[in-house]
């Protein structure tokens, strides 16, 4: 919630979940609320930091599964197009099977 202003005072209220829902919890005033929303704007400093690495990480993993399934599919292709040469061909009941020499 933050700061909240009536005339010339300012008073410092943090909103926290507790059970489900939003409950605001007053602070006060002068340095105990400055200390206290400097403690929080630290934290959610540090959240941030927290979210942007996890996303970093999350990217990273991205790539590298966008990576392994172009491997996979290149392999999928090269496996298919060695077992057409080698005779055999892909059976209605997903199976490869070798055709019959006559």
């Amino acid at each position: 919630m933050g700061w909240q202003y009536e005339g010339d005072k300012a008073y410092y209220y943090r909103s926290r979940r507790q059970g489900g829902r939003v409950v605001t919890e007053y602070v006060g005033t002068g340095e105990t609320a400055r200390r206290a929303a400097a403690e929080d704007q630290q934290r959610r400093l540090q959240r941030r930091a927290k979210r942007r690495a996890q996303q970093a990480e999350f990217d990273k993993l991205a790539e590298l599964h966008e990576a392994v399934a172009r491997v996979y599919q290149q392999t999928a292709l090269l496996q298919k197009a060695n077992l057409l040469l080698a005779g055999y061909y892909y059976h209605w009941a997903r199976v490869w099977r070798r055709r019959k020499q006559r």
